[in-house]
Formats: structure tokens, C-alpha cells, sequence
């Protein structure tokens, strides 16, 4: 009996000659590594995650039940604000979890606005009076998106984009294809000069009502709404 070895291209063939038959071991090929996990930043990973989405979870469902809104709104929101960060500083002014500005902590006397419990609060409470304030016969997705375009560009502006939605021949009580549409106007010096507020940053509001809402879509499929929140979307 003859035994003889051979190393190929890192494959470890060991031939064996016996009786006519030969036997091939091979290296076992070695795993890939795993693939990374992407996180929005401080989300729970996902074995970790559960029921849970981040580590103020127990914060926002507290303030999304006073306020009567959907936990997976606000949590949407956060998302998109400051992702889940509650250090979280913009050059334009905006702090913490919610991007509570200067003027609007001190409208609502919030006087710790990088305390993540009373950024929640605030913000939660903040967005619950503008969607109280905006009037007309509108569907509840509809008063919804009014509501985050104000939170985002300013109320002024978005009274200004529905009564220009008339002149235009939209409807001033629809947010898709209407006032969204209108809002782009006011980014043109000769419409934003005959209005009340001015100019704003159209593109900017359309963009964040359109993230909030299909992160909002995202965290209704991924988890389960439960309690008194449960009972409107807005």
C-alpha cells in the first residue's frame, strides 16, 4: 500500500490507494462571514426587539395614549426627526427626539428639551393642538398630514397653502395631489410675496410627510398597536 499527499490550491487531497478504490477529502469551505445588521441609529436589533422598537418605547406609548394617537405615529416621527436620538441638534435650531424648536419649546414651557421624556411629552402634546387647530371636514389621514406639514413648516404656511389651493382650483381639505401640490407655490417670489407667511421650504414639508407616513405604514405592519392608542391613527 502506497500513501501519497498532495496540496492544491488550499484542497487537501489525501489519496489512498487500496484495492483499486481511492477516497478524496476535501477542506470544509469556510463560512462566509454574517451578513452586518443595519440599524436606523438606536433601534433594537432585531433578536433584542420583540414588541419593542427602542429604549423610550415605554415614553411614547405613555404620551401617544394621553394625546390619543397611534404609538406607532410617534414613534414614526421620532424616527424620522432625530432617529431615536435624544441628543440630537440640527443647524436650524431643532433638539432632541422630537426636533422641538426654540420658539415651540417655549410655547410649551419645556424647559429640558433634551430630557427624552419631556421632549416626547412636549412634542406629542404640540402636535395633538395642531391637529385640533386645523379646521374643516377633513378625513382623519388628511387632518394627519396637515398636521405634520405644520409641525415641520409652520402653521402660518400651511394656511397659506390651503387658501391658495382655492385659487388654484384644489381642494383646500385634501393633502395628496391638492394642498401638497398648492405648498409648492410658495417657493416661487411671486406667489409667496402676496401671502401672509411668506416663503417656505415646500420640498422640505413634502419630503417629511412622506417619510413619517411610510414610516408610520412600515411600524404598523411590524408591530402590533394595543391599548387606548389604538384607536385613531392621528
Amino acid at each position: 500500500m502506497r500513501l501519497g499527499r498532495a496540496v492544491c490550491g488550499g484542497i487537501l487531497l489525501a489519496a489512498l490507494a487500496a484495492g483499486g478504490v481511492l477516497v478524496v477529502w476535501k477542506r470544509p469551505a469556510a463560512e462566509p462571514p454574517p451578513e452586518p445588521v443595519r440599524l436606523t441609529l438606536h433601534e433594537l436589533p432585531p433578536e433584542e426587539e420583540g414588541e419593542r422598537l427602542s429604549q423610550y418605547d415605554e415614553l411614547i406609548r405613555k404620551y401617544a395614549a394621553r394625546y390619543d394617537f397611534d404609538w406607532r405615529l410617534i414613534a414614526a416621527m421620532i424616527a424620522v426627526e432625530s432617529r431615536f436620538d435624544a441628543e440630537c441638534r440640527t443647524a436650524d435650531g431643532g433638539m432632541g427626539l422630537m426636533q422641538l424648536m426654540p420658539d415651540t419649546a417655549e410655547e410649551m414651557r419645556c424647559a429640558k428639551p433634551f430630557d427624552p421624556e419631556e421632549n416626547i411629552a412636549t412634542g406629542v402634546k404640540f402636535l395633538r393642538s395642531l391637529c385640533d387647530r386645523i379646521p374643516g371636514n377633513l378625513t382623519e389621514r388628511d387632518r394627519l398630514q396637515f398636521a405634520l406639514a405644520a409641525y415641520n413648516g409652520g402653521y402660518g404656511h400651511l394656511i397659506d397653502a390651503r387658501k391658495l389651493a382655492k385659487t388654484l382650483e384644489l381642494s383646500p381639505d385634501k393633502w395628496r395631489g391638492n394642498v401638497e401640490e398648492s405648498i409648492q407655490f410658495l417657493e416661487h417670489e411671486s406667489y409667496y410675496k402676496q401671502s401672509r407667511h411668506g416663503y417656505c421650504k415646500a420640498q422640505v414639508i413634502i419630503r417629511h410627510v412622506e417619510r413619517v407616513m411610510e414610516k408610520f405604514d412600515e411600524y404598523s405592519e411590524r408591530f402590533s398597536a394595543t391599548g387606548p392608542s389604538a384607536r385613531r391613527i392621528f
